[in-house]
């Protein structure tokens, strides 16, 4: 029975999957802990999903994908933040505003500019897909 449960572990590919959820288990639950206590705890599911504009442009230029995400989720922080300052909206229904708008844009993207992406690979990725180097 034991065999059954540690045979998975052979593969090179279940050990890197195993360590980053491992890894990441422990970094989400502290940052969001952190996120929760300021109010923000919409934070990272907005930044994740406003990404993907960012990602459909970079594709469409055939360029690096991760700075392309990285610009469109700090422009989305940026419009948070501008309208929490610009406004009596809280920081909370800020990120609730951006977020849908983010991930329509990054929709819209994709179809218009006829990107041969999968959104469901983007949006919820592949964990078994991480190589050694990701770890």
């Amino acid at each position: 029975m034991l065999n059954l449960l540690l045979e998975p572990l052979s593969f090179g590919f279940m050990r890197n999957a195993l360590a980053v959820a491992i890894l990441l288990g422990i970094l989400c639950s502290v940052v969001g802990s952190y996120l929760i206590v300021q109010r923000q705890g919409l934070l990272g599911d907005v930044i994740a999903h406003a990404v993907l504009p960012g990602l459909a442009v970079a594709l469409f230029l055939s360029i690096d994908i991760y700075p392309g995400a990285f610009i469109s989720g700090t422009f989305s922080t940026f419009i948070i933040a501008w309208i929490e300052s610009k406004s009596r909206v809280k920081v909370d229904a800020a990120m609730a505003l951006v977020f849908p708008g983010f991930l329509a844009l990054g929709i819209m993207l994709i179809s218009v500019l006829k990107s041969k992406v999968d959104l469901h690979d983007f949006l919820f990725g592949d964990i078994l897909g991480v190589t050694a180097s990701d770890v």
